[in-house]
């Protein structure tokens, strides 16, 4: 019969002893910090929105004369209640004298942000967005204005950055250490850090805004999340940031000055891409990848990125583009 063994190996000496001890207790910190960790980001997941930062971007598909195609960060779920388009409407009135550069999504745009950025169901985009921010040079949205608050009394983000060709270019771009560095300017400057403070706020001021007179959806949040985290969503800036003074992701802050065009931060991203040679209201690859005219796999311009949720909704919309073709090719 075999016997047990222990993990440390047992020693009668004081110092040998103490270094156990001091083993043991180390190990049972680290675990229960872990589970503190990972019960959070549960929770938060659960509860509509990711905990452990963004940047859940999403790939494009080709399409027709427009282009310049939008990829958005979000949690997806595979929640399917009916949207209601007037409420859709309500909440873009509403934002229109705060942002006049918000325009409507036309059915077209629907058509390309789910086919060729978000690749999920048309209507699950009509249920989510509100209207287009900045748009590229070929006409489509290069972000979004989302509705925090979503159907089954879940939250999200509020902005999505959507151009396919920024969301990659930008993604190079912080594997090259830029978020440690506009950290590190925000930590040495003063006025950076009040421009990311105001931001947050203003966020926060839009989130009120978004969800004002909407009691019942409210009350089903509140019920199914729980008051203290409904709170918690309600006080947190943009991109639900725990720390507001550091930034996270550079797509979130060039996402909000397009939609809401004060984003000093982002703007400044976009100055550097810019620098970097990179033409940040579309290029004529990335044109041909957002018209939907063609499939995936036959326009010259690749999505190419390292993002792990991004290369598997493209290989879903590849797949899903060949079973198209293969079924009307045999009828």
């Amino acid at each position: 019969r075999m016997r047990h063994r222990p993990l440390l190996p047992e020693c009668r000496s004081p110092r040998c002893r103490s270094l156990v001890c001091m083993a043991r207790l180390t190990t049972m910190v680290g675990a229960v910090l872990l589970a503190l960790r990972l019960s959070e980001v549960g929770r938060l997941r659960m509860h509509g929105f990711c905990g452990l930062g963004r940047c859940c971007q999403r790939p494009p598909r080709v399409g027709s004369p427009r282009v310049s195609a939008p990829i958005a960060f979000y949690c997806r779920d595979t929640d399917t209640e009916g949207c209601d388009s007037a409420e859709q409407n309500r909440l873009l009135q509403s934002v229109l004298p705060l942002f006049p550069g918000v325009t409507p999504l036309s059915e077209i745009d629907n058509e390309c942000l789910a086919t060729r950025q978000l690749f999920n169901e048309p209507e699950w985009v009509r249920r989510r967005t509100i209207g287009s921010g900045r748009r590229c040079k070929y006409g489509w949205p290069q972000a979004v204005l989302s509705d925090p608050l979503r159907p089954g009394g879940k939250f999200g983000d509020m902005v999505w950055l959507t151009c396919p060709m920024l969301a990659v270019q930008i993604e190079k771009y912080e594997a090259e250490g830029a978020v440690s560095r506009y950290n590190q300017s925000c930590h040495e400057h003063e006025d950076m850090q009040a421009q990311l403070n105001e931001m947050h706020s203003a966020h926060r001021e839009l989130r009120e805004r978004l969800v004002a007179g909407r009691d019942a959806q409210m009350a089903e949040a509140r019920e199914r999340l729980g008051a203290e985290v409904v709170d918690l969503v309600m006080g947190r800036g943009l991109d639900l940031a725990q720390n507001s003074t550091r930034l996270r992701c550079l797509h979130a802050h060039v996402a909000d000055y397009f939609v809401r065009g004060t984003n000093k931060i982002g703007k400044q991203v976009l100055n550097d891409l810019e620098a970097r040679g990179v033409s940040t209201d579309g290029c004529e690859g990335c044109s041909e990848y957002c018209g939907m005219a063609a499939p995936i796999e036959g326009v010259p311009w690749k999505f190419e990125t390292h993002k792990k949720m991004m290369r598997k909704s493209m290989r879903w919309q590849v797949s899903k583009e060949r079973d198209v073709r293969s079924s009307i090719s045999t009828s």
